[in-house]
């Protein structure tokens, strides 16, 4: 949910330092040894969690050379990434022409061994790369034509005509990748099972999610992108419903839709207890969490929700915060075994209010319940096993390190 911010975000220094000290371009994967990985994306910053801190980071931290062509405002060198910067356009339909060529243009010069390409909107780009004879892995972060299925504002020819667009895109990706990436086996059902492989969205345990101790308060938080489907209305009307009998706080971290929900909810009663810090880094997050009572991942129960598997839930977990999270058969079966969460209805605000108010007043359970998350971080849920599965995948194509 960071995203890509200022040159020095980006570490200028680092940047300029390594540039001087290895006599490295930008616009080629160059440096020391190791087979040269393109990861390209136009529709995620280059402070995105997957792609930048778990994926391009990890894969950097195991001897690869890896560049990634993203969003952002200058061309840097971070965590042994070299970051090769794309506008951000405006319009939609510019990012998905002008900027799908450019990205095009950049991962050729790239001369990767590998390339590994996000976004619907960039298969065509993967089309292209295999038909030159490059090895490509497509990373499906959702199940898109179901993720179309469940726009409310799409009319329903235009629904029936969106949902056959977006089950063209993930055939082509099914026919031209090497490989498909997808992030749970939910995901993955729609691809051959000879190409798809799963990397699920763990957190680094030991890295960015890794909260500092602080005191415990009376504050929840959610992180991540705000909107209807997600279950932003039901959340503050929960505060509001807490707040006739307790004092507490909803930290609120993320990016509206649109204006007209922000204004909405704002207008609401539940508002007046609400904190909103907008887009946070991705490297702040943690400090956000440490000492919240629980996270909330209430998303409504869309066709997309009912197969997902949040990063924003593990996030939590490896903080030591117990999770208030919608009752969907997946995601119970997600955690069985795991005495972490609570699961609620979660287009009732009195159900999550109730939730939280139990926890608040039973800290010694909420702390059982976020070691409990804590541990299974530790022991099953972790982006080590995640990025195992990654450089497997690359083993795979003939492309590993050493």
């Amino acid at each position: 949910m960071g995203h890509a911010g200022s040159r020095s975000a980006l570490d200028r220094s680092a940047s300029d330092g390594a540039d001087a000290a290895n006599g490295v371009q930008v616009g080629t994967v160059d440096g020391a040894a190791g087979p040269r990985v393109c990861h390209v994306t136009t529709a995620h910053p280059a402070d995105d969690s997957r792609v930048f801190w778990r994926e391009c980071a990890g894969l950097a931290s195991r001897g690869f050379r890896v560049m990634l062509i993203a969003r952002a405002d200058a061309d840097g060198f971070r965590r042994g990434v070299r970051i090769v910067a794309l506008p951000t356009y405006r319009r939609r339909i510019v990012r998905m022409t002008v900027g799908v060529a450019k990205a095009f243009r950049l991962a050729l010069r790239a001369r990767a061994d590998i390339y590994h390409v996000h976004d619907p909107e960039l298969v065509p780009v993967v089309v292209a790369l295999r038909l030159l004879g490059k090895k490509v892995v497509y990373d499906a972060h959702e199940w898109l034509s179901k993720q179309v299925d469940a726009k409310p504002y799409l009319r329903p020819r235009t629904r029936v005509a969106a949902h056959a667009l977006t089950r063209a895109v993930e055939w082509t990706a099914n026919t031209f990748a090497n490989r498909v990436i997808t992030v749970n086996e939910a995901c993955a059902v729609i691809y051959r099972p000879d190409k798809v492989r799963i990397v699920a969205n763990f957190p680094d345990h030991h890295g960015q999610f890794e909260a500092p101790i602080a005191a415990p308060t009376a504050r929840f938080v959610y992180v991540g992108g705000i909107s209807r489907a997600r279950g932003i209305v039901q959340q503050v009307a929960a505060m509001a419903e807490l707040g006739r009998t307790d004092t507490a706080r909803l930290t609120l971290m993320g990016s509206f839709e649109d204006a007209a929900l922000q204004q909405e909810v704002v207008a609401s009663p539940g508002w007046a207890h609400v904190d909103y810090l907008g887009p946070v880094p991705h490297t702040e997050v943690a400090g956000h969490l440490a000492g919240a009572v629980a996270g909330l991942a209430t998303l409504l129960p869309t066709p997309n929700h009912l197969i997902s598997s949040p990063v924003k839930v593990f996030e939590y977990m490896a903080c030591g915060l117990p999770v208030i999270l919608s009752d969907f058969p997946a995601w119970r079966q997600m955690l069985a075994g795991v005495d972490g969460a609570i699961f609620v209805d979660p287009s009732d605000p009195a159900a999550i209010a109730a939730a939280m108010r139990s926890l608040l007043h039973d800290p010694e359970r909420a702390a059982r319940m976020g070691a409990a998350g804590r541990l299974a971080i530790d022991e099953r849920f972790n982006w080590t096993t995640q990025l195992d599965a990654l450089v497997a995948t690359y083993d795979e194509l003939g492309v590993r390190p050493g």
